[in-house]
């Protein structure tokens, strides 16, 4: 190959490259600049962002939500929202200090995502951070069609409520599953599921969340929790109803090892969990 023509590859090269990082196709941008004009129909111009319709939508910048107001609302009705973060953070602007938290200092941002949607709309979300809000994902009318919440940090919620709040409206059953996501240094805890919902909890990293006698992760309802870990949290790591619990680690619950560092009305012991108390199955 001439050294003319080598020169050419190159620069083709850098110039395509082969997986462009925005503008994926078929998706709905979300970022700071298109929020203050509204970034699509259906949203007006400001936060909260609204998605009023089913689709995939991906963050192209960071999000920081500077008045007292939430950064996302999800009224979408019978449909799929699938919410990327692409590696992004979203900022209410709150942080505490402590470790496991014993205060926090409170930003303007409300809630992360707040999903306000009818019975039927199922939400994903994934890929990034939601830090310094009250609450990062909230729901109090959550609909049987399930939630998947994957990939994610959650860090610093401010409120008096876990930073994940995941509530039901009616009777029907809901699923949720939470992967590989890190609840780090919440105020009050770092994820709480009302008693109709059916869980699935996998490779969780909570440490350091706060106050002494609310649980870092409540499962209200049935569950199964696996291969996740609990350090260093003011209250006990998991309190759980019902739930099956296989390689698991609790470690300095609940101000320390010789304290109670999980509780589980119904265990379902599926191995493989260690217990810093010598409590485990």
């Amino acid at each position: 190959m001439s050294s003319k023509l080598a020169s050419l590859v190159f620069v083709v090269s850098i110039a395509l490259p082969a997986a462009p990082l925005h503008g994926v196709e078929g998706a709905f941008e979300i970022n700071q600049d298109c929020a203050i004009a509204g970034c699509f129909a259906g949203d007006s111009a400001g936060f909260p962002v609204t998605i009023s319709a089913g689709g995939r939508y991906v963050l192209t910048s960071n999000l920081n939500v500077t008045t007292a107001v939430d950064a996302i609302t999800v009224t979408a009705l019978a449909t799929v929202v699938s919410i990327d973060l692409a590696g992004h953070q979203m900022d209410g602007g709150g942080r505490c200090s402590g470790f496991p938290v014993s205060s926090c200092v409170f930003g303007t941002g409300v809630t992360g995502i707040d999903f306000n949607a009818a019975a039927g709309t199922m939400l994903e979300v994934r890929g990034g951070t939601i830090r310094g809000f009250g609450r990062a994902i909230f729901t109090d009318i959550h609909a049987a069609a399930g939630t998947t919440i994957e990939d994610m940090v959650i860090a610093e919620s401010t409120a008096s409520a876990s930073a994940i709040t995941l509530g039901v409206s009616g009777t029907d059953p809901s699923v949720v599953n939470v992967r590989r996501t890190k609840l780090l240094r919440n105020f009050f805890g770092g994820l709480s599921m009302d008693t109709e919902i059916k869980s699935m909890l996998e490779d969780l990293i909570v440490v350091g969340n706060g106050v002494p006698g609310q649980p870092a992760v409540q499962i209200l309802g049935q569950g199964s929790v696996v291969r996740s870990r609990f350090y260093d949290n003011g209250g006990r790591g998991l309190f759980c109803v019902v739930c099956a619990m296989g390689e698991n680690m609790f470690s300095n619950n609940s101000g320390g090892d010789v304290n109670t560092q999980y509780t589980v009305a119904t265990v379902r012991d599926m191995g493989g969990n260690v217990c810093a108390d010598g409590t485990c199955p």
